[in-house]
């Protein structure tokens, strides 16, 4: 404003000074849970790709070996709320830790929709109690209570080159592809 310029080149301070109080009414919804507690094996197929062509499990220095027997996925619960459907799961997969390499959970969904992970870093790495944590896209908050059914496809991992220089210098792509079947009850 022109009086705000007029007193010696000062701006007139504006506002006026506090204490404010403000009263507001947050709508509190609660989660939808679904206790699942199920395991799953499945058969995998093991592939292994290095310098874009198969690797022979024998000869990938950093591949583990996959069981024949399969591998376990048990889904612990599901969680839906307005923003949001988390599911928590524990694999029982070969251990990378000592290449530094989590598992990345793929191909996961719940029937009926288009849902994906979220790329969030907490379903990239295992959390500090061996679970993993899946946000899907689609927080299905509206679906209708009932039989639910959610299938996981892939578990991928990269593992990096060895550092004292075995195997190449490019990341190995390891994924095990079956198919784990939960169905479950939402509330």
């Amino acid at each position: 404003s022109q009086r705000a310029v007029a007193r010696a080149g000062r701006p007139e301070p504006v506002g006026t000074a506090g204490p404010w109080e403000l009263r507001f009414t947050l709508p509190i919804v609660p989660a939808r849970v679904a206790a699942v507690g199920q395991t799953v094996i499945s058969t995998v197929t093991a592939a292994y790709r290095q310098y874009d062509s198969e690797v022979a499990l024998p000869g990938c220095y950093a591949c583990p070996e996959v069981p024949a027997e399969g591998i376990a996925i048990t889904v612990e619960r599901v969680v839906v709320t307005p923003s949001e459907t988390t599911v928590y799961l524990r694999v029982t997969a070969p251990d990378l830790g000592e290449q530094g390499v989590d598992w990345e959970i793929r191909g996961i969904g719940i029937e009926g929709t288009a849902s994906s992970p979220q790329p969030h870093p907490k379903e990239r790495q295992r959390q500090p109690d061996g679970s993993y944590i899946v946000s899907l896209t689609d927080p299905l908050y509206e679906r209708p209570a009932g039989e639910w059914t959610l299938r996981i496809g892939e578990l991928f991992a990269v593992i990096p080159p060895n550092p004292d220089g075995r195997g190449g210098y490019n990341d190995i792509i390891m994924r095990l592809t079956g198919e784990w079947t939960f169905r479950f009850t939402m509330p």
